[in-house]
């Protein structure tokens, strides 16, 4: 998102207002594809593919084409930070205000726990599509909640990923206790300017990934 105009706006912008709270809630379950021209779901083609509708994600899970999208399984302590202001200089400025220089990027980070090495392998192949050079991505994610809604960008539905990491399981001493991993993955600033939420017909999280293992 820039921040900057030039010319400036004439006019102070609208401000809508709230007429609901919006929250994406604890996020559960990542959804992972390549971001082509085409936008995976539509909600008026011919014929439509509603992201609502189970009849919609079938096709596309099942596909060995770049149209193939990947549900996780089960994550834990899920967390995006806000993202904050970058800024520059200050002692040399005008009142010393330091100069604006953008929006910082969001660090996102995620717990597998207990996952099979099947799945951790899984998971690290997706990341050649996340960093094909500095700054340039061809991953999407969208988000499912632990109510089962689906979070996504209002028009394209991928939210660009950069970067996604899953390192190797810990060992830890404490008999008893679970292994976990940790995983990362930068999302741009604007990343929410267009999140949608979507209620699918179905079961989505019980629905997918369908196998134990990849």
């Amino acid at each position: 998102m820039d921040l900057f105009k030039c010319p400036l706006d004439e006019t102070l912008p609208d401000m809508p207002k709230q007429a609901c709270s919006f929250r994406i809630g604890q996020v559960v379950k990542l959804v992972f594809g390549i971001i082509g021209s085409t936008p995976p779901f539509s909600e008026t083609g011919e014929p439509a593919t509603p992201i609502t509708a189970k009849a919609s994600w079938d096709p596309l899970v099942s596909a060995t084409d770049a149209t193939k999208i990947v549900v996780t399984n089960y994550l834990n302590n899920l967390v995006v930070p806000s993202t904050d202001l970058i800024e520059d200089g200050g002692d040399t400025n005008i009142n010393r205000v330091p100069e604006m220089v953008d929006g910082g990027n969001a660090q996102a980070t995620f717990n597998p726990k207990d996952i099979e090495p099947a799945i951790r392998v899984a998971m690290k192949k997706l990341t050649q599509f996340s960093a094909i050079q500095p700054g340039v991505s061809e991953l999407g994610v969208m988000f499912i909640n632990a109510d089962g809604d689906i979070i996504h960008d209002g028009t394209k539905y991928w939210i660009p990923v950069y970067n996604l990491f899953i390192g190797d399981s810990d060992v830890v001493a404490e008999k008893g206790k679970g292994n976990s991993s940790i995983g990362k993955f930068l999302l741009l600033y604007g990343w929410s300017d267009n999140l949608k939420k979507s209620t699918p017909a179905f079961n989505i999280l019980a629905s997918y990934p369908a196998a134990v293992t990849p």
